[in-house]
């Protein structure tokens, strides 16, 4: 099984090119495999500053095969709605095509986050649209899946539990996903949650949520190819806390998100236990790592996972902020013990730079590289080494 974890913002898209690092000193091994000097770096050739925004970046294939698929948003004068931008190219290919596009001249709902997940068959590219980003035209949030070899199928599906009680996705703030065993689909999302009561009364809280599907190697949506086996309503927190990035752990049996607790005034890592319904604390404290630790909330904008090899070694958790106060901070946890070892910043040169959004390239239990925003070149994707 090749169970792909990755996430939200950067700035890219469009062409890659390998650059010689020289007397940069990067170092870098990237996604193609290749180690030393040479880093690889992606960038968008159509990118329009101030009107452009990259929202989710995806991983996946193989060391000499790999494919890096992207989603951004433009903005268009006159029109309410944006048009949104799905680009892949597989390496060592050097320009990244569109491989889907959609118009949202009739939806004021914008995508938010974008990730891909693999099965033996087929790489799945699952985004989500946020159903909270203009007061007054709430509406569900929505999860889209498509073939990357087919995007002209797409399957959706409204993040929503009408029982006893309603449950509604609205908020969608970063996604994760995975493939079970060739035959599920798993989404984690960090979502905003409103439920109206039977009583009639209502509220409005961050939730941790599950998406399942059941696949198969067709993708056919006439004949069962994908179907939703429920959306699942696993955790909420405070209503005024911020859920802002989810990981899934090993075989996605658990999921690791950062929360800011506004009661106690303290950034908490947290791992909740999928099988039984069990939150623990990884980490916590009233410090941001990625603002010199000063006292204040971190804005976790992504994060990834690299889960433990084995059921005696920890869990790798990675996360970064946004272009202001760059680098990629790591924890890593063993849930058998329930031992932490505590935040810290990589001090590799090139990871200094990395912003927005990260996607590992994992080796045989081990972080080859990161993908990243260079928080530095605005429109630029780098590879550094871990």
């Amino acid at each position: 099984m090749k169970n792909i974890i990755l996430s939200q913002s950067v700035a890219v898209v469009a062409s890659i090119a390998l650059l010689a690092c020289g007397d940069t000193g990067s170092g870098s091994s990237g996604g193609s495999g290749s180690s030393g000097d040479i880093a690889i770096e992606v960038t968008d050739l159509t990118w329009s500053a101030g009107t452009d925004r990259i929202l989710g970046l995806g991983y996946s294939g193989t060391a000499s095969a790999s494919t890096i698929t992207t989603l951004k948003g433009s903005s268009v004068s006159g029109q309410s709605g944006d048009v949104f931008s799905f680009r892949s190219v597989t390496l060592p290919d050097t320009e990244l095509d569109e491989i889907k596009s959609i118009d949202n001249v009739n939806d004021i709902a914008d995508f938010t986050d974008m990730t891909v997940a693999s099965s033996s068959a087929i790489d799945y590219v699952v985004a989500c649209k946020d159903g909270a980003n203009t007061t007054g035209y709430e509406k569900s949030a929505k999860l889209y899946v498509f073939d990357m070899t087919d995007p002209a199928i797409v399957y959706d599906v409204d993040l929503e539990d009408t029982g006893t009680n309603t449950y509604e996705v609205r908020g969608c703030e970063d996604i994760s996903a995975a493939v079970v065993e060739d035959d599920t689909l798993l989404i984690a999302v960090a979502g905003e949650v409103n439920t109206t009561y039977s009583g009639g009364s209502s509220d409005y809280k961050p939730y941790l949520v599950l998406a399942s599907f059941d696949l198969d190697d067709s993708f056919d949506l006439d004949d069962g190819g994908i179907e939703l086996d429920g959306v699942y309503f696993e955790y909420a927190l405070g209503n005024s806390d911020t859920l802002s990035a989810v990981g899934f752990g090993a075989d996605a049996n658990s999921v690791y998100y950062y929360q800011y607790d506004y009661s106690e005034g303290t950034n908490l890592i947290n791992y909740y236990d999928l099988k039984g319904g069990t939150n623990t604390v990884v980490q916590e404290t009233a410090n941001d790592i990625f603002a010199s630790n000063v006292v204040q909330s971190m804005y976790v904008k992504d994060m990834y996972v690299l889960p433990a090899s084995s059921s005696t070694d920890f869990d790798e958790i990675y996360m970064v902020s946004d272009s202001d106060v760059a680098g990629i901070a790591k924890v890593e946890y063993r849930s058998d013990i329930g031992s932490t070892i505590d935040m810290e910043l990589l001090t590799n040169t090139d990871s200094l730079n990395c912003s927005d959004v990260l996607v590992g390239v994992e080796g045989d239990g081990y972080v080859e590289s990161f993908w990243c925003n260079d928080a530095t070149d605005a429109g630029v994707i780098i590879n550094v080494a871990r």
